[in-house]
């Protein structure tokens, strides 16, 4: 049986059929962004002669292995990566055919923070969403922390100008390629949708600050992960130059960087330590806040689709030291204050009157989850609304998953396996009650987004737009509602704070 091949830009891919959809794996959309390319921006990828393989999934950015990491990988439907280095601008593509070019387009942005993942997860997959609702799917490898957001602009001039800002101008010049060549794999280049969860929410988020991705996108979904600031330029410069004192250079000799070995640049990334690596707020590739431009109406005026998960923390909180059993709530405004200043008191107070019967510990979950997660996302989706304005969305998900003993609840990263409608790939998404149901309901609303930028369908009940009056959420369960406000006391107390 003849496999499939498509004429590219920059050449021919051979992909492969099975089941009657096509899939093409590590495909260029960049060139090689080592040596003399470290901490530039992207260039185009070179072009080649012939056929190139397209069945097997390209290099991931480099990033940190951690030992015995399998099973916490399997947990959220992650896998090891199958090869890392810098020539790692490559995409996948799944489609169902290639005569049309007509099929709405959902570009995923992985997750992992700003310094870990790839687009080859198995819960990535995208067969599921291409075969069952005729779309195309494409996720995207970039770089990754150090390499993608070590900002030198400050301290080597106009040759660096990109540096904080070239894993976001890694997606850009991935959307460029969608657009330039999607039609030939059956894609509609002016119906796509950008989206992706955690950091690759923060990622979308950040799209919508930069002109260079203007008219490339026409959705987008901001899924656990809303990023509503970019990092401060003399904060990124302040770690810069830890960075290069780690490692011995001194900042008149910057090309001296391109010879460094990557392990040796990994090691200067953990030894940056918390902020760490992340979008630059460069004033030219990134133009502003997030949260700011979408205020002042200075985005692309998209639909959004907008959420977080209703226990978000409880994932993280797994690493963290558990309170001990006598943890009151004085003790949790002690933790809190340093995050809330003295305003802790009163969150806690607000939190307590709504959960007298939940332990300090608990209450801490939900703070956290709320401070880090659902107000920032709130606040995108309140920023974005308005008469006049492309409609937002907003959701929560609530399902519980039986994983850990329980132990997780609807946590952070339970749910994007249900949009891909790939719940055996993780196993937080492989057992439990109403599942199947609810990836169908979860899938069809995330197709539907990205057809039309309504994510209501017939399988849910109706689904109004987001505004600060109704403040309409659909809560994503074992039976979905659409509720206004829910949690609302709690949501009131982040006003003046986040």
């Amino acid at each position: 049986m003849s496999q499939p091949v498509i004429e590219t830009a920059s050449g021919r891919v051979e992909g492969a059929s099975v089941d009657g959809l096509h899939h093409f794996l590590g495909i260029p959309y960049g060139g090689d962004t080592g040596a003399a390319n470290r901490f530039r921006p992207p260039s185009a990828p070179a072009p080649w002669t012939g056929v190139r393989d397209a069945t097997s999934y390209g290099p991931s950015s480099w990033q940190p292995s951690a030992p015995g990491a399998a099973e916490s990988l399997k947990m959220f439907g992650g896998s090891a990566e199958p090869s890392m280095g810098e020539d790692c601008l490559v995409l996948n593509v799944w489609t169902p055919g290639t005569a049309t070019a007509n099929r709405p387009v959902l570009v995923w942005i992985h997750g992992g923070g700003h310094t870990s993942g790839s687009g080859s997860w198995p819960a990535y997959d995208g067969a599921s969403l291409a075969r069952r609702y005729d779309t195309v799917v494409v996720t995207v490898n970039h770089r990754l922390g150090l390499l993608g957001h070590l900002y030198l602009a400050e301290i080597g001039g106009e040759e660096y100008a990109s540096s904080g800002a070239n894993a976001i101008l890694d997606l850009v010049a991935a959307l460029r390629w969608v657009r330039d060549n999607i039609g030939a794999f059956g894609g509609d280049p002016g119906n796509v949708l950008a989206y992706g969860e955690s950091g690759g929410g923060w990622k979308t988020s950040t799209l919508l600050a930069m002109p260079s991705a203007r008219g490339l996108f026409h959705r987008a979904s901001l899924m656990s992960g809303a990023g509503i600031r970019a990092q401060d330029p003399s904060v990124a410069t302040a770690i810069a130059e830890k960075t290069l004192a780690f490692l011995g250079v001194d900042a008149g000799n910057l090309a001296s960087l391109a010879d460094l070995p990557a392990e040796r640049l990994l090691e200067a990334q953990n030894a940056a330590g918390i902020p760490g690596f992340q979008p630059v707020l460069d004033g030219t590739n990134i133009v502003g806040h997030p949260l700011d431009l979408l205020r002042a109406g200075s985005t692309p005026d998209v639909p959004l689709l907008i959420g977080t998960t209703r226990d978000e923390f409880r994932t993280f909180a797994m690493a963290m030291p558990q309170p001990a059993p006598d943890a009151d709530d004085a003790w949790l405004a002690d933790q809190l204050r340093p995050l809330l200043g003295p305003k802790a008191i009163d969150v806690v107070a607000g939190y307590r009157a709504g959960r007298p019967e939940e332990t300090a510990g608990d209450l801490q979950i939900a703070i956290n989850t709320d401070h880090h997660m659902r107000i920032p996302s709130i606040r995108m989706a309140e920023a974005a609304s308005g008469p006049g304005r492309a409609p937002v969305h907003m959701y929560r998900f609530d399902w519980e998953t039986p994983a850990l003993g329980g132990m997780l609840k609807a946590g952070h990263g339970v749910d994007y396996p249900f949009f891909f409608d790939n719940l055996e790939a993780a196993t937080v998404s492989s057992e439990g009650p109403g599942r199947e149901a609810l990836a169908g309901q979860m899938t069809a609303a995330l197709i539907a987004f990205a057809r039309t930028g309504d994510p209501g369908h017939d399988g849910l009940p109706a689904w109004p737009p987001y505004d600060t009056g109704q403040r309409a959420t659909m809560l994503f369960d074992v039976t979905s509602t659409a509720t206004d406000d829910p949690a609302g006391s709690e949501r009131a107390l982040w006003d003046g704070i986040v």
